[in-house]
């Protein structure tokens, strides 16, 4: 049998099968952004603390809160280390990045426990540790803002920005939920 004989009898072989092929292989092209796009702020231990929590909300905002917290002690220390390790903008960069995920995870949470307020005695407790914690948090960010080279910033003002914008819309969004319970925000 000659090669072009062969090559009719496997390129009639394929041809029903083409595609079938293709559809797997333009599944596969737009899976792979997806699953890039995954992105989880959280430690392993960090979230089975967070898994813990699932019958809690109660507790669930300040265990969120007491990690974002850390990110910004985090970020602080590498700001300030002498010499810069290596790699500081892209861990600057990225710790902004855990904080930011990681308030807007505890904004939800908190939305979780005042539309399940009824079950949990203390959410007017939470709620105002809630503002006192994200309070803290804002002060803290605008101190990095200003304590800040004008180097530093410019390679990260913008997340920066974006950490301080939603800080201020999670404290509004507490303070609104402190109110609606009569409390003072």
């Amino acid at each position: 049998m000659d090669v072009r004989a062969q090559t009719r009898t496997l390129s009639a072989a394929l041809r029903p099968r083409a595609p079938l092929a293709l559809a797997l292989l333009l599944a596969a092209a737009l899976a792979l952004p997806a699953a890039a796009q995954f992105y989880d702020p959280l430690t392993r231990s960090e979230a089975d603390q967070v898994r813990h929590t699932s019958g809690e909300l109660n507790k669930r905002p300040p265990l969120l809160l007491h990690f974002a917290r850390e990110r910004l002690a985090r970020f602080q220390r590498l700001r300030t280390a002498s010499p810069p390790p290596p790699a500081r903008n892209a861990q600057l960069y990225s710790l902004l990045r855990q904080y930011h995920a990681i308030l807007s995870e505890a904004d939800d949470a908190m939305d979780q426990l005042f539309d399940a307020r009824a079950q949990f005695k203390n959410t007017p407790k939470v709620l105002r540790q809630v503002v006192a914690e994200e309070r803290a948090m804002q002060a803290e960010l605008h101190a990095i803002r200003s304590a800040s080279t004008p180097a530093d910033l410019a390679r990260y003002h913008f997340e920066l920005d974006d950490c301080l914008d939603l800080t201020r819309d999670c404290l509004q969004n507490a303070g609104g939920y402190l109110a609606k319970l009569g409390g003072k925000p």
